[in-house]
């Protein structure tokens, strides 16, 4: 999940929080290259998004070079080291891109992407789905996706809610393809279906990127519409029951403004990163404050140096971290932007050597262990390798937590979800979450690794005033943490 910090409650229920101890200072973190396999030792490979359940638990996915098509890449780190997974077999008239991966726990998993069938001579989206065990083919046989379909990037806030959005383009009756649309698809636990989502104008293209939840009724996905004068920045909402567009705003009607990712910290605070050109590329960022977003002013490495910005993830809401690739010399280097609270700057990240070219595509931060990067350099014979980076959070001591809980109705049900919030700390594993009605004990839910865990009433059993608690049950070095809601409706 990318999603970090549940602090909008919204009209149906109001929230108070009690925390337990004090927050201990984060010491000094650098970004280091970690050791990463590549597929083939003589062929191209990429590395394309990275996601983390906890620290020992990550998946960076990608595709490379083989023979005669290229094939996807899934790199594992058990806690030590990363490692290739084994991937379903694909076919030799196939090309395999993978874009993008999504974890709901250690047991549910999906990479998305696309494939060019040369028989068909057309792109298919592309799903892989990981069951704990092995990763196997989970691409759905949906005949509405006739055409041209491209699934970029998944997100999952439970094992049987996970979104992937990307572009479709319609065949035509003359030949050829239609402008670009939006493509949303949902796991609903047993199969994925696409779900209605809405374009610009339909003789305009429209394509999304990047997908995040704050939590089962609040999602964001952002992309790019094309304009007559360029290309424009294009944010959709999920509400629970469809996607609406959400006004964005660009530096130029005449120039280029691309979001190609974005993720939330709370309900009001989200990024979404991306490029503007005005004659070569420069960083965009984007922030929702819960009302609208607005444009926040970001670094360059220099004003006629190229610099993009493909993914963005936070830790907490004073630092969030935004990775890409600049070029201040004839290659590119990593670029990798932090925010402190106040404003973005340009963060030192390290490249595989220098008079390489290096870029970052992906990042994922988990609250409590640090961030990964993912992307390529090109080494010896100009044959890109796999690249990937951690930054490590570290800490004298862990005193602090807190729960955040919300009650939302979904299918005729009152969920609770609490999110357990370790400051810079570790949650640990086979912690539990107590959940109550009324002071009485409902359920005892064990925490995902990110301290997630929900609990389901039906609405016959609660009622307006009703009085919902989340305690925390865990670790001794943890102080204790509890947090109660009051049904308004």
């Amino acid at each position: 999940m990318r999603g970090t910090l549940l602090r909008s409650i919204g009209s149906l229920c109001a929230l108070m929080l009690v925390l337990g101890g004090s927050v201990a200072s984060a010491q000094e973190a650098t970004w280091q290259i970690e050791g990463s396999p590549n597929a083939h030792a003589t062929q191209h490979n990429f590395l394309n998004d990275i996601a983390c359940v906890g620290d020992s638990h990550c998946w960076a996915v990608g595709y490379y070079r083989a023979a005669n098509a290229y094939q996807a890449i899934i790199q594992q780190w058990d806690g030590s080291s990363w490692t290739l997974a084994p991937v379903p077999d694909s076919s030799a008239t196939r090309d395999d891109f993978v874009q993008g991966v999504g974890c709901a726990s250690t047991s549910r998993c999906f990479a998305v992407g696309y494939s060019w069938s040369r028989p068909d001579n057309a792109y298919r989206s592309l799903v892989l789905e990981w069951d704990g065990t092995s990763w196997s083919n989970a691409t759905p046989s949906d005949t509405s996706l006739a055409g041209n379909s491209f699934l970029i990037d998944v997100t999952c806030s439970a094992s049987d809610d996970c979104w992937a959005v990307g572009s479709r383009q319609v065949g035509l009756l003359g030949g050829g393809f239609g402008p670009r649309q939006t493509l949303i698809m949902h796991w609903d636990g047993t199969s994925w279906e696409t779900v209605a989502s809405p374009i610009t104008l339909p003789f305009q293209g429209n394509a999304l990127a990047s997908v995040t939840c704050v939590m089962p009724s609040d999602c964001w996905a952002v992309g790019y519409y094309g304009a007559s004068g360029a290309d424009q920045t294009l944010a959709l909402h999920w509400d629970g029951s469809e996607w609406d567009i959400v006004t964005s705003p660009n530096k130029s009607a005449t120039q280029q403004n691309l979001l190609n990712g974005v993720s939330c910290i709370a309900a009001d605070d989200c990024w979404a990163v991306g490029i503007v050109t005005p004659g070569v590329n420069q960083t965009l960022i984007q922030h929702w404050d819960g009302e609208a977003w607005s444009i926040v002013e970001s670094p360059n490495s220099g004003p006629n140096n190229a610099n993009v910005l493909f993914n963005v993830s936070c830790l907490s809401a004073d630092e969030c971290w935004a990775a890409g690739y600049h070029k201040p010399h004839p290659w590119l280097e990593n670029l990798m932007l932090v925010w402190d609270g106040s404003a973005w700057s340009i963060a030192p990240s390290p490249n595989s050597a220098p008079g390489q070219t290096n870029t970052l595509r992906a990042i994922s931060c988990t609250p409590g262990y640090g961030c990964w990067a993912a992307g390529n350099y090109y080494g010896t014979g100009s044959i890109s390798r796999t690249l990937i980076l951690r930054y490590q959070q570290t800490q004298a001591e862990l005193t602090a937590t807190e729960i955040d809980l919300r009650l939302e109705h979904v299918r005729g049900d009152i969920v609770a979800t609490a999110l357990l919030h370790t400051i810079h700390g570790d949650v640990g594993a086979g912690e539990g979450i107590v959940f109550s009605l009324n002071g009485q004990e409902w359920d005892r839910v064990i925490t995902a690794p990110d301290g997630n865990a929900t609990a389901s009433f039906h609405r016959s059993e609660i009622k307006k005033d009703d009085v919902v608690e989340a305690r925390f049950l865990g670790n001794e070095a943890l102080a204790p943490s509890h947090a109660s809601t009051q049904m308004s409706n």
